[in-house]
């Protein structure tokens, strides 16, 4: 037996090598475990360098006086009434209402020397990615150059999509612009969904991270507007995706309807100024010799009465047979209008044109009665 204050003699450590005891003297470790754990070490560290600066780089905080705040200079618009420069904006509205001509128009406008529809104009370059518009975009630019004749010389486009979800893509089109020594003053994404990524719109993460790659983009150019054209959801009145897309502009315009070749432009926020719910109407009109049209200011469509469209449907269809009548029945078929809007009600389409002596009903047949002139 060993005495206790002594311990235990080395052979007996060496036998419970494999036991749990935390008295164990530990064995040595060879050569190549020794590589191995160096490896590991080696390779921890690499990954966390690399995470490092896969980081972006915090933003610079600079805290300002109240004097220096008042100092700051007033916004200055790009368009006036519409775009203001170095700010964040979205064109919105349904399909097929001319949104793209539009933006089109505006950069047209920031390129060359004209103002934009009787509204001032700060002159610049503008750089136009159009996701959407493929060989299109040739056919407007012609149009747009032979109706105003201009050049347009200071307009650049980017004929594909691009990812601005994604700071690997947005550094890459910074460093892009920047190659070709431009500095737009207006740049137009045309459209939001093609230069989402692969995100969803209706995720607050993935739209946070679109709006971040705006702002990259604004602040990599002073002064440069970001103007994004976006469609509208189911309910026309608001733009498709994450509020926080709106909650993020300075600027959000909108197209509130078409009528025909019209379409009627708002302003739903203008950040810094007051906003101004009264449409501005723009009419497309066909440019000769070109297979396009640019936009002109345009009258308000004149607004016609509840019940005209069925009053002239009934006389066109009266007309047609003029002097011979139609039953009510057959005169509901000929014309398309609906049996109760014909003849039902105090107010229905037949009472409104025989009081205004438009037509006469005689033996369970309607006449149209032949007009002056």
């Amino acid at each position: 037996m060993y005495r206790k204050e002594e311990g235990p003699p080395e052979e007996f450590w060496e036998a419970a090598a494999n036991d749990d005891d935390p008295r164990q003297k530990p064995r040595h470790k060879s050569t190549d475990q020794l590589q191995r754990e160096n490896l590991e070490l080696q390779n921890a560290k690499l990954k966390s360098e690399v995470k490092r600066n896969r980081e972006p780089e915090p933003e610079p905080v600079n805290i300002l006086t109240i004097a220096e705040i008042l100092e700051q200079p007033d916004p200055v618009w790009l368009i006036e009434s519409w775009l203001q420069e170095d700010s964040f904006a979205v064109l919105a509205g349904p399909s097929d209402t001319y949104k793209s001509f539009l933006a089109v128009d505006w950069a047209c406008c920031v390129a060359s020397d004209i103002n934009w529809q009787r509204h001032k104009t700060e002159h610049g370059q503008a750089l136009y990615v159009y996701a959407e518009g493929g060989k299109g975009m040739g056919k407007r630019l012609k149009a747009w150059r032979a109706a105003h004749k201009r050049d347009a010389e200071n307009f650049h486009g980017i004929p594909h999509a691009v990812d601005l979800s994604s700071e690997k893509s947005v550094a890459g089109l910074i460093d892009k612009i920047k190659a070709k020594a431009l500095c737009p003053k207006l740049l137009v994404i045309d459209t939001l969904n093609r230069c989402f990524g692969a995100g969803n719109e209706n995720d607050t993460k993935d739209m946070s991270a679109f709006i971040h790659g705006c702002d990259k983009l604004r602040v990599a150019f002073p002064g440069c507007t970001v103007l994004v054209v976006h469609h509208c959801g189911w309910e026309a009145a608001h733009e498709r995706g994450n509020s926080s897309l709106r909650g993020a502009l300075d600027t959000l315009l909108q197209i509130r309807e078409r009528q025909g070749d019209k379409i009627a432009l708002v302003v739903k926020k203008q950040k810094d100024d007051e906003e101004d719910d009264r449409p501005m109407w723009l009419e497309a009109v066909k440019v000769p010799d070109t297979k396009s049209i640019v936009l002109a200011l345009a009258e308000p469509p004149a607004r016609t009465k509840p019940g005209d469209e069925s009053e002239g449907k009934v006389m066109a269809a009266l007309t047609e047979v003029f002097p011979k009548g139609l039953k009510p029945g057959e005169l509901s078929v000929v014309s398309g209008v609906n049996p109760n809007t014909l003849s039902k009600g105090a107010n229905n389409v037949r009472a409104r044109l025989v009081q205004a002596g438009k037509t006469r009903e005689e033996n369970g047949r309607i006449f149209a009665l032949q007009q002056n002139g």
